[in-house]
């Protein structure tokens, strides 16, 4: 067992709190835990399982701790996945210049970036499970599905679409769903599986299967692919959100003043409403206020 641990140091202003509290609303049972505000994930990459460990430090300094089977292509693997995972290379600073320019300082300077996951996968079998649910009954389900993937150890793993593959039909038969999203999470790991050995992957595509439509892909493309630009008004929180800050309608062009960082209004505006509905308040931290300050268009 080897042990890699190095440390990041963001380019900009990185909201901790923000992808902390993302992370631990949606925690996989088994397979992935907080505890003394550490982030811990069991994860595979090329068949092997790493656990990893991520945790902020003093200066915003993040210490990432990674266990496995290691060697120097794997630790460069393993940290792009990492980075992915925490949306390392973006500027929050340019994006909350853009977010208050456009939006007559109606948000404050959050320094918000994507809580991206460890796959493309991973983000697929989320947004799929996530379909007309909760958060809490969406990650119930995530957490069944890796529970009936065995790897072979006590911890559950979140399985690469090559595991999930051959097995994917007997266990989604166990998942207690719907026969359209059965369908559409079979569908959806052999749509990954063919794209991925030709190497060409236009996750829009996916929107022929019966079952995915354009908010699972808008999810994936958010937290898979780190799109910069998803705007999610279709989402039942951002619809909310928007019409408690007099906002307009979520299809109206106001919107497009924010492109291309339309993923950072998306969770610019769920972080509003989780602090204005009290989402944060059993957490490990109480976050700064955001004043409920009404738009003015």
């Amino acid at each position: 067992m080897d042990q890699l641990i190095f440390y990041i140091r963001p380019a900009s202003r990185f909201n901790m709190f923000f992808w902390q509290s993302f992370q631990k609303r949606r925690l996989i049972k088994g397979c992935e835990l907080f505890a003394n505000q550490s982030f811990t994930k069991h994860v595979m990459l090329d068949g092997e399982l790493y656990t990893l460990n991520i945790r902020a430090r003093k200066q915003d300094i993040i210490e990432v701790n990674c266990t496995g089977r290691i060697n120097d292509e794997i630790e460069m693997a393993l940290k792009k996945r990492i980075y992915k995972m925490l949306d390392i290379v973006t500027d929050t600073h340019t994006v909350d210049n853009i977010l208050g320019n456009e939006s007559q300082a109606l948000f404050p300077r959050a320094c918000i970036k994507i809580p991206g996951c460890f796959s493309v996968y991973e983000s697929a079998v989320r947004a799929v499970l996530g379909q007309q649910v909760s958060i809490k009954r969406a990650t119930a389900l995530i957490s069944l599905f890796t529970e009936y993937i065995s790897v072979g150890r006590g911890d559950s793993v979140f399985p690469e679409k090559e595991v999930a593959f051959p097995v994917i039909k007997k266990v989604v038969a166990r998942l207690p769903l719907t026969h359209n999203k059965r369908n559409a999470l079979i569908e959806i790991t052999e749509f990954l599986m063919t794209n991925s050995q030709t190497h060409c992957v236009d996750i829009n595509d996916a929107l022929n299967i019966k079952g995915v439509g354009s908010w699972t892909i808008d999810n994936i493309r958010l937290r898979g692919f780190l799109d910069p630009d998803i705007w999610m008004g279709k989402d039942l929180i951002i619809r909310k959100v928007c019409a408690q800050m007099g906002l307009p309608d979520v299809t109206d062009d106001f919107y497009y003043k924010f492109s291309p960082y339309r993923s950072y209004l998306t969770l610019n505006l769920w972080h509003i409403y989780n602090l204005q509905n009290h989402v944060y308040d059993d957490m490990f931290f109480i976050p700064e206020s955001v004043p409920a300050t009404p738009f003015k268009g």
